[in-house]
């Protein structure tokens, strides 16, 4: 029996509600906004996204990439964006744990990257109607690598391949897009993900 995990669903409801709202009312701007949120170590891998986007805004910057959370490798990530030049577009954020707040940053942001793995930080995105780049090496991922549904909610690059990286996000960010995507991403991931199906599937299996 599989049980799948979920988060607070109820208060990410109301707070989405309030920021989509918010949002729906801006205008789209050129530059897309990218976030990676979870644990800095060598496992994340957040410097192959690092390397990929300074490489695609050489000429133009068309992307800038939010770096939310804590660990031993913060300090080796901001001397590589010191040693890219790439302060302008990449900025670090110390490690965010209230939910209005971690709302607003996927709200904000056009695709979740997660260059080394993806766990629940998967789930928390989708919540939002957040889409997610991560590795297609689908033995080092987490076992929530399975919500995502290629070219519809997220897609997959080549594991540890900057390239791969800068390649996935111009062909993800060069389709035209539903502009409803964000609220149909949420609905299908709300299916299933959530901790009301979880109490279901456990109190079948136990009775």
């Amino acid at each position: 029996h599989v049980v799948y995990n979920s988060i607070n669903l109820s208060d990410q409801t109301v707070i989405f509600k309030k920021l989509y709202k918010k949002k729906s009312l801006l205008k789209r701007k050129e530059i897309r906004n990218l976030l990676f949120v979870g644990r800095l170590t060598k496992l994340k891998k957040v410097d192959l996204i690092i390397k990929a986007l300074y490489y695609l805004n050489s000429y133009k910057i068309k992307y800038k990439l939010k770096i939310v959370g804590d660990g031993k490798e913060k300090e080796n990530l901001k001397n590589l964006v010191d040693k890219f030049n790439a302060k302008n577009y990449i900025k670090f954020t110390d490690a965010i744990y209230e939910e209005d707040k971690l709302g607003a940053l996927f709200i904000e942001a056009d695709m979740l990257v997660s260059p080394g793995n993806v766990g629940l930080n998967a789930i928390h995105s989708l919540s939002y109607g957040t889409p997610i780049l991560t590795h297609n090496n689908l033995i080092n991922q987490m076992p929530e690598h399975e919500a995502i549904i290629e070219n519809f909610n997220g897609i997959f690059h080549k594991e540890d391949n900057a390239k791969s990286i800068m390649n996935k996000l111009e062909e993800w960010f060069s389709i035209s897009k539903s502009k409803n995507l964000r609220i149909k991403i949420r609905k299908k991931l709300i299916e299933k993900y959530n901790p009301e199906y979880q109490i279901n599937i456990f109190e079948r299996v136990l009775s």
